[in-house]
């Protein structure tokens, strides 16, 4: 169970991010958010950095209007257009979470 969990989608892939988390309706994107998500001029196409600047959190995003990536504010996402923006935000935090604990580079075992 764990290793089917937290293990990644194959042994190559252990990437220690909780499966079940990231497929609960409320965080994986819909087919129509995914389509939206790749195509739009303004749309945010990915999420690759967090920082805390000035007392509040910004996140390095990479639109798909611009080679270059950009800091955005947490609020400036909150309040965005497009329906799928917290949920990146909520993947991206999830997969720092598993990457900072050291499940990426410890296999989940059991005993």
């Amino acid at each position: 169970y764990l290793k089917r969990r937290y293990g990644g989608s194959n042994a190559a892939d252990p990437s220690g991010v909780d499966a079940e988390f990231l497929a609960r309706p409320d965080i994986a994107l819909t087919p129509d958010e995914e389509a939206e998500r790749v195509s739009g001029k303004a749309s945010i196409n990915a999420i690759v950095g967090r920082r805390k600047r000035a007392g509040q959190v910004e996140y390095e995003l990479k639109k798909n209007s611009r080679e270059e990536t950009v800091w955005e504010p947490l609020a400036y996402l909150r309040a965005h257009t497009n329906s799928y923006a917290m949920k990146l935000v909520l993947r991206f935090d999830e997969m720092q979470r598993a990457a900072e604990s050291g499940m990426a580079v410890r296999p989940a075992t059991t005993l």
